[in-house]
């Protein structure tokens, strides 16, 4: 099995950072949405999380698909319950951006 290389994170934008893990593995990007852009994302649909999300510029290639996940993993009826942003001011999130531009998305 290869070795991971080490991360290097490279600031995109004052929001957003990312490091690419090479050839066929992903890039991972820590993205901070201000609590407007939070709202937006959480009740938008698939297309309007893709959209916000590619509108950063951050990931090398756009986006197909976008899916939530909350962890550490919960019970099935309320991972299909839509996330709500959360009640401070900004909102972060992990996405890890795979090969074939789908994408997991984990608030933190």
């Amino acid at each position: 099995m290869d070795k991971l290389p080490a991360p290097s994170w490279r600031k995109k934008s004052e929001n957003a950072w990312v490091t690419d893990l090479g050839g066929d593995r992903p890039e991972i990007m820590l993205v901070r949405l201000s609590r407007e852009e939070a709202r937006e994302f959480y009740e938008g649909d698939e297309d309007k999380k893709i959209k916000l999300l590619d509108a950063l510029h951050v990931l090398k290639k756009g986006l197909n698909k976008v899916v939530i996940r909350n962890f550490p993993p919960v019970n099935r009826k309320s991972q299909e319950k839509k996330s709500a942003p959360p009640p401070g001011g900004t909102a972060e999130l992990i996405v890890i951006h795979s090969v074939t531009s789908a994408s997991i998305v984990i608030p933190v």
